[in-house]
């Protein structure tokens, strides 16, 4: 790292005061510049000075080369060192007592410093004549007080989510207390990523003809011999937090949420997640109900390091290749008891984590069994405009308008209405046509897989629910 020297002016005056880095003596260094510093004084750590503001470039280059000669070299900027990874309610006031009994810090006993992956800034004001900022934290499901000082803004947009260093100290303000974090960097997160590959037009039509001849080998049952002896691990933090902590392991990680497409783009793919492994270099993977059959032996393949991220429905039902992994992180909780006993199969940790806003996305991801919502676009499009063939049908079936939508979950929107009466279909693939039959007396519930998906979705929300009491 560099050193930093941080200079006031007035009156043609600057008074500065200055830090340094491991590796570098700033005593020697501002000895090195005496030649265009009016005083000066410190120790290699630590260092004050003043001299004229018209010298104050001088000084600039001076001091520049100084650290070169020292360091043999331009330093590298060296990574923020962390302590830990938190987020959600572990950013708390107990927490901020805990450190505080730690006190005092200084060089010899160092305030611990946090990442607090992909928070959110609300609420930024300026304080201190326009010096500093304040705002609000939001991490998971919790929000806590944060100032910055020596800058108003962090360069961000509304919204946006950033790792934050911080550190989490005690508010003392008209007799109460509250945690307040004092952020150190904010660091954006990546913006260059590949999704998670969809099946090509060929393969797509041939998984979506299989799925609606009942012969596509989904549903495929878990054994109960799946249940397995992994060590139960709670965690109140954010599921990014918890994430990020078993990444940053180097050991081999498992990552099971609800909705894998999403959950994948969310957390901004292969980049998002390799950017809290120890290397730099992990073997990241995801895979969804989607994905290419080409897609599925590579992620099958774990070795030391691993991460892999699915969704409870795409999860492999083999117990072996679960135990291949030392963590499982339940990002999202799962929606099944038989998805939980294929979680928890083999030995290592079973990591829960108590995020609100997990439960809500994956209680939200239960409603979408109902087929409704994405049957009513198209049953409209087929009775105003008569019959719907290939490429427009299969654009229709293969998004709900913020996802792509499997083959296979396509097939069950299909099947719905023509088990109901409502279209009729002819033809396969590209050549496969939708036409309406009648809209007079619909009635879904004569689909047995109607029933089939209400009922899913009405178990799937009541263990949900229930889980979270």
């Amino acid at each position: 790292g560099l050193p930093a020297v941080v200079i006031s002016t007035e009156n043609g005056m600057g008074r500065g005061s200055a830090r340094g880095v491991p590796g570098i003596d700033l005593y020697r260094a501002l000895k090195d510049c005496d030649e265009v510093l009016e005083t000066y004084g410190g120790h290699p750590a630590a260092a004050g000075l003043s001299l004229e503001t018209d010298r104050i470039p001088e000084f600039r280059s001076l001091l520049r080369e100084a650290i070169i000669e020292q360091a043999g070299g331009v330093p590298e900027a060296s990574p923020e060192r962390v302590d830990a990874c938190i987020g959600g309610r572990v950013i708390g006031l107990g927490l901020a007592e805990e450190l505080d009994r730690l006190r005092p810090f200084g060089s010899g006993n160092p305030s611990p410093r946090y990442l607090i992956p992909s928070a959110r800034i609300e609420g930024l004001t300026e304080m201190g004549e326009g010096r500093h900022c304040r705002f609000t934290v939001k991490s998971g499901d919790s929000r806590a007080g944060g100032v910055a000082f020596g800058r108003t803004g962090f360069g961000i947009e509304a919204d946006e989510p950033v790792d934050l260093v911080a550190e989490l100290s005690i508010n003392h303000w008209n007799g109460t207390m509250t945690p307040r974090l004092e952020v150190i960097d904010a660091v954006p997160l990546p913006t260059e990523f590949e999704l998670l590959a969809t099946a090509g037009e060929q393969e797509w039509w041939s998984r979506f003809e299989l799925s609606i001849s009942g012969d596509s080998g989904m549903n495929q049952s878990i054994s109960p011999e799946s249940v397995g002896s992994r060590e139960p691990v709670r965690h109140e933090g954010a599921a990014t937090a918890v994430m990020a902590e078993q990444v940053s392991s180097g050991e081999s990680v498992l990552i099971l949420v609800s909705e894998a497409w999403r959950r994948w783009r969310d957390l901004r793919g292969v980049p998002g997640i390799d950017r809290f492994s120890p290397n730099g270099v992990t073997d990241v993977r995801g895979l969804w109900a989607g994905s290419p059959e080409s897609e599925r032996s590579p992620f099958m393949e774990v070795g030391a390091g691993s991460i892999r991220l699915t969704d409870y429905e795409s999860l492999p039902p083999e117990p072996d290749w679960v135990s291949e992994f030392g963590n499982v992180v339940l990002f999202d909780p799962p929606p099944r008891p038989e998805s939980l006993d294929l979680a928890s199969a083999g030995g290592g940790l079973l990591h829960h984590v108590a995020d609100r806003e997990s439960l809500a996305y994956a209680l939200g991801a239960a409603e979408t069994r109902d087929p409704r919502p994405f049957l009513r676009p198209i049953f409209r499009a087929v009775r105003d405009g008569g019959e719907i063939t290939g490429e427009e049908l299969k654009r229709m079936l293969d998004s709900d308008g913020v996802a792509p939508l499997a083959p296979e979950r396509a097939a069950a929107l299909i099947t719905v209405l023509l088990e109901a009466g409502i279209t009729r279909s002819t033809g396969t693939g590209t050549g496969r046509t939708l036409g309406s039959v009648s809209s007079d007396g619909i009635d879904l519930e004569r689909s047995v897989e109607y029933r089939r998906l209400i009922a899913l979705q009405q178990e799937e929300t009541l263990f949900l629910k229930r889980s979270d009491s």
